[in-house]
Formats: structure tokens, sequence, C-alpha cells
């Protein structure tokens, strides 16, 4: 079988190299999804942080237990984040992706609000505010996304955005720019 002697080529190749690789396992991916779930359950942290980076590309519901330990470890934490993109989370599994907006690099806090944006259900406005005043610019560009679609979610009401300005006056200078980018000022 060719698929596991390619994985420690993906992990190893120049980025070149490596984005060929990525592409062929795409085009082959109901062949490669059953070594892709054995390999994220490798003892190798950077084969497991591949496998888990491919498994979120393909986005089936079934491999969400194989993407969510590997929010533990630092090193496989943000192929994790980018692969639960992908995904529309439960309360529960959101509870173990919930601390990383809390972590210190940005990458992680920007992917775990995208995330929170995907909560379409259980979406929440008033909490994303902070991160207009995120040092990041990532995350501060995720939390415009979410909160420029409150003009539109009917739960707001027929004030939509204005019921969020209340909270918002108490933002420094620059998230108050960053809220006038949502269209709030």
């Amino acid at each position: 079988d060719r698929f596991p002697a390619l994985f420690p080529w993906l992990v190893r190749a120049d980025s070149m190299n490596a984005v060929e690789i990525g592409v062929w396992l795409d085009a082959r991916t109901n062949e490669a999804l059953p070594h892709l779930r054995r390999a994220a359950l490798d003892p190798w942290m950077e084969l497991r942080r591949e496998a888990v980076f491919r498994l979120g590309n393909f986005g089936k519901p079934q491999d969400l237990p194989l993407i969510l330990p590997a929010l533990s470890h630092p090193r496989t934490r943000p192929s994790a984040l980018l692969s639960l993109t992908h995904y529309q989370l439960d309360a529960a599994s959101w509870k173990k992706v919930e601390p990383s907006l809390a972590r210190s690099r940005g990458l992680e806090r920007a992917l775990a609000l995208k995330i929170y944006g995907t909560r379409t259900n259980e979406l929440t406005y008033a909490p994303v505010l902070r991160f207009l005043e995120d040092p990041d610019f990532n995350v501060r560009w995720e939390a415009v996304d979410i909160l420029s679609r409150a003009r539109k979610d009917k739960r707001l009401g027929s004030n939509g955005f204005e019921t969020l300005r209340r909270p918002a006056k108490r933002l420094d200078a620059l998230g108050t720019v960053w809220l006038a980018r949502c269209g709030g000022s």
C-alpha cells in the first residue's frame, strides 16, 4: 500500500513537494482516509499534525473524535483548530476549543474565534467585542467578520447592530476603529 509510505515524505518534504503530495492525497480522498485516520493517532507528532490537518480538509463528521484530542498538544493544536473551522461543533466540542480564545498565540485565538463564528445557533455577539482590541490583526479581523453578520441576525431584533453599541462604548480607540469597519459607528 502506497499511502503509509507517503506520510513521512509529507512531513519531511520541502513546502513545494508537500503541496504536491497534499494535492495527490486530496484527489484520492476515499483511499487516503483510513490511512490518515491511523496517522492521526500516531505517536510521531509531526505525522499526527499533518493527518489532523488533512482530515479537517475532508470534513467528515466521524473524524471529529480524531481531531479534538490534538487540541491538547501545542504542536498539533494549530492544525486541529484549522481543521475544526470546517465543522459545526456542538456545545461539548466547543468546550474543548474555547480555552484557545485565551492562548498567547494570535493564530490560535484567531482560529478559535473563527470556529466560534460558525456556531450560528449559539452565537452571541457581545463576547466578540473584546477581540476588537486584541493586539493580533487576524484576531481583530475574525471579530469584525463575526460582528458584521450581526446586521442580518434576526435574533437581535429590528435594531440589529445597535444593540451591540451599548457595550461597545467601553472599547479603546483601536476597538472603536475596528467596530467602525463592521459598520457599527
